[in-house]
């Protein structure tokens, strides 16, 4: 059976009140360490724990953040994102819960908003869109949120990073450096339904401004064993060879670097490789 407080208290031999103001971290209530660390050692011996929706119900507050993540992507960045949110968290006090979100909607705002247990704030990490259609429910404008992604809010924190710019700037180092026949090597997600990703956008308006002729290299999903396929049967295929790829992300970046060594050419001496991302 759930341990109470007053089975807390009846232990430490004080009142459920104070057990309360303990727990919970009142502040200005005199109380003395010795009977501080008597509730403490009763309420780990007895393994009592909050009840978060009775306390959630008279504070206000779950002590509970939820993270929202694309969850069909193979994404490391989001790894990392999830490692030092959780540190940051926990020295707060708080606790962390992911919600995986599907690609339709993080980027396109299509489909059902994940369930949400009641929480103190969200974060979403790339899932921008999904972010956005929560905020289109006015039942949902009092929770805070901070949405790491490509776009900026006005009713939310946000960090935006510029990948379109950033992308442009790499296209013009590898054509700086002697680089023509560039290809992009991207998710088939991206190719059939996302014409103006950043990165598919930059690598085309470069490549067209410098009179050049773009070529999409579609792999069947974000992984390195899929950069390598995509990329190997591109080469048996193709009627020239590449000196450049400005891949999607990191991952598909390793896998054509791969492909390429296997198939002769040298990187970067014969072919530069670029990963934007991840």
């Amino acid at each position: 059976m759930r341990v109470t407080l007053a089975d807390v208290a009846e232990l430490a031999g004080v009142t459920p009140q104070t057990v309360s103001h303990v727990l919970s971290g009142t502040r200005g209530v005199r109380i003395t360490q010795e009977t501080r660390d008597r509730i403490i050692a009763a309420a780990n011996e007895l393994g009592y724990r909050h009840n978060r929706l009775a306390r959630a119900m008279k504070t206000g507050k779950t002590k509970i953040i939820s993270a929202w993540i694309p969850i069909s992507r193979p994404n490391l960045s989001s790894l990392k994102f999830i490692q030092e949110l959780h540190e940051v968290i926990t020295n707060d006090q708080y606790d962390l819960i992911v919600s995986g979100v599907k690609s339709e909607l993080a980027y396109a705002a299509h489909g059902d908003l994940p369930n949400i247990f009641p929480v103190d704030g969200i974060i979403a990490f790339d899932a921008e869109m999904a972010f956005k259609a929560f905020r289109g429910q006015k039942t949902n404008d009092q929770i805070p949120g901070l949405v790491l992604g490509y776009e900026l809010f006005n009713n939310a924190d946000s960090l935006a990073w510029d990948l379109h710019d950033a992308s442009v700037k790499v296209m013009r180092s590898m054509l700086k450096t002697g680089s023509t026949r560039i290809v992009h090597l991207l998710p088939e997600w991206v190719e059939s339904g996302f014409p103006n990703e950043r990165r598919r956008r930059a690598y085309t308006e470069t490549m067209l401004g410098q009179h050049l002729r773009p070529e999409l290299v579609s792999a069947s999903g974000e992984s390195v064993a899929d950069g390598h396929r995509a990329m190997a049967t591109y080469l048996s295929q193709a009627h020239h060879r590449p000196d450049g790829v400005f891949a999607f992300n990191d991952a598909l970046a390793l896998g054509a670097i791969k492909a390429l060594e296997s198939s002769g050419l040298r990187v970067p001496t014969d072919c530069q490789v670029w990963g934007m991302g991840g």
